[in-house]
């Protein structure tokens, strides 16, 4: 697969008619694609013509496009079962660093087309069971719940919020209704200090790390230095002298996924860089960022920077 424009191009007139399968699924529809049934979805054939660019990117010609429904099923719940875990990641290490005793329930709202397939709703559903049973085993309490609100902009969403609300938004126009986005920002604004205004930090002063580093173990990646540890120009130990064996370069896995900080993340949903070096042993093997998203690796020896790598941009 090219990536140039038209294979982009291509991949997102692909994408866009496979849409309504997405959004218009639902648990009989699922069932009969799981046991090799006849289904119907509005909008969506499984065997459609459309017209895509060619290798140069050039002509235009059309080409029989044939989807196989189960796998196409399975590779949407895998990828969404991905995403899940990684918010959840990412929500547990939020809650780690900010305990607050008095909160007894996560409310989670979903928005955005994708989230008005059933598959969503089923892999929050399954996710946030497993959380709740997570928590209980470990704390041996069951004062904790996730509220899980249903697709903004669906039938369902506006029954729901006349129930809660009072308010009937289901005739006004789309333009006009809140969405995930605006929740979020004006939820920033509220929350804010009021006396404090509106902080504007500067990326180039204090650039915030992209990725967390590690290394494969186990077809897994295990974390070496965690992204909110780096700071530029500071340098964190990476491989102790003990285990470094004096070789000409280093590979560091890399990933931005929260689940990166939970060691279970499959090493193929992570990315490689190898960092050439001077080879020198009995040296601790340190890296820094320069940036959001370039890092260079140094060679100490009894606590001195006896070597170090150009900046490589991750």
């Amino acid at each position: 697969m090219q990536n140039s424009s038209g294979a982009r191009l291509n991949l997102q007139e692909i994408a866009s008619t496979l849409r309504p399968f997405l959004e218009k699924l639902d648990a009989n529809i699922i069932e009969a694609i799981e046991e090799n049934e006849e289904f119907n979805i509005e909008g969506f054939e499984n065997d459609f013509k459309t017209m895509l660019f060619d290798r140069d990117g050039g002509e235009l010609s059309v080409e029989d496009i044939k989807v196989d429904c189960k796998e196409l099923l399975k590779f949407l719940k895998e990828k969404i079962d991905d995403g899940v875990a990684n918010f959840f990641a990412g929500f547990s290490k939020v809650m780690a660093e900010n305990i607050d005793n008095q909160c007894r329930a996560f409310h989670i709202f979903l928005g955005g087309n994708a989230s008005k397939s059933v598959l969503v709703k089923q892999a929050f559903e399954n996710a946030k069971e497993e959380q709740l049973k997570a928590y209980k085993q470990k704390t041996s309490k069951d004062d904790f719940t996730f509220i899980l609100y249903e697709p903004l902009g669906t039938e369902a969403s506006d029954k729901q919020i006349l129930e809660l609300t009072g308010k009937d938004v289901s005739k006004t126009p789309s333009y006009l209704r809140p969405t995930c986005k605006t929740g979020v920002a004006f939820g920033l604004l509220e929350s804010r200090p009021k006396a404090g205004g509106i902080e504007r930090p500067s990326i180039d002063s204090n650039p915030v790390f992209k990725y967390d580093l590690g290394i494969e173990r186990e077809r897994k990646f295990h974390i070496k230095i965690s992204r909110d540890s780096l700071k530029p120009n500071e340098y964190q130990i990476f491989q102790t002298k003990e285990e470094w064996g004096g070789f000409d370069g280093l590979e560091i896995r890399y990933s931005d996924k929260p689940l990166a900080n939970t060691n279970t993340l499959d090493i193929k949903d992570t990315q490689l860089i190898f960092i050439a070096l001077e080879e020198h042993e009995e040296v601790d093997v340190k890296v820094c960022c320069v940036d959001s998203q370039s890092i260079k690796v140094g060679l100490f020896k009894d606590g001195q920077l006896i070597y170090e790598s150009e900046a490589e941009k991750l």
